[in-house]
């Protein structure tokens, strides 16, 4: 991660800037001035979570946090997309299924801080599950009556009537991680990590094929 910080456009060009002008001008306030900035803009970098999604998980993920991230700035949470919908079956499915992850985050978030770190990784994954069911409600009730794939819609109706579930399960593997010892609970952190992969992974199909 910070070999990729170092490493990325904008900091390097600003310290060759900053060399250049040093080595053109004497000026000695030039260097340390370069330095501060070039370490900010590392800093930056190691602490954005999209920035983090890009090095350790691909950029798919990463844009598909930086789209998460812009509809929270602009008001879309998956909530509110969720309310915009028909009131009836897929509307309370979905609707479910977001509370249930809802209760996942509560129980990361109100863990001890290393549980809190062990699970670090999973919150942003949580964000484009919402997102993807979100996405995936809104084909079920958008799709034109003429072009709908009834076995896809099948699939999609499965799918949100299983999340509730599927999240509760997750978030008992927080609070079972938060009374165990490291070792178990580095295991059950990774488990809930591949949990969600898999799941994001199917959602994104199911996306794709409705």
């Amino acid at each position: 991660m910070l070999r990729a910080a170092l490493l990325r456009p904008w900091p390097l060009i600003v310290l060759v800037i900053g060399l250049v002008f040093f080595a053109l001008t004497l000026t000695w306030w030039a260097l340390p001035l370069t330095a501060a900035t070039y370490a900010a803009l590392v800093a930056l970098a190691v602490r954005d979570p999209i920035f983090q999604t890009l090095v350790l998980e691909g950029r798919e993920k990463a844009r598909l946090l930086a789209q998460s991230r812009a509809r929270q700035i602009s008001g879309q949470t998956p909530k509110t997309r969720a309310r915009r919908l028909r009131e009836g079956e897929t509307r309370d499915r979905l609707e479910a299924a977001l509370e249930a992850r809802e209760r996942v985050l509560v129980a990361i978030n109100g863990s001890d801080e290393e549980t809190r770190n062990l699970f670090a990784g999973a919150v942003p994954q949580l964000e484009r599950a919402a997102e993807l069911l979100v996405d995936l409600a809104e084909a079920r009730e958008q799709a034109p009556q003429e072009e709908r794939n009834p076995g896809a819609l099948s699939a999609i109706d499965a799918e949100l009537s299983r999340a509730p579930e599927r999240f509760h399960a997750l978030r008992s593997e927080v609070v079972r991680a938060s009374i165990e010892s490291d070792a178990d609970a580095r295991d059950r952190a990774e488990s809930v990590r591949e949990s969600l992969d898999e799941t994001n992974r199917r959602l994104r199909e199911l996306r794709a094929s409705a």
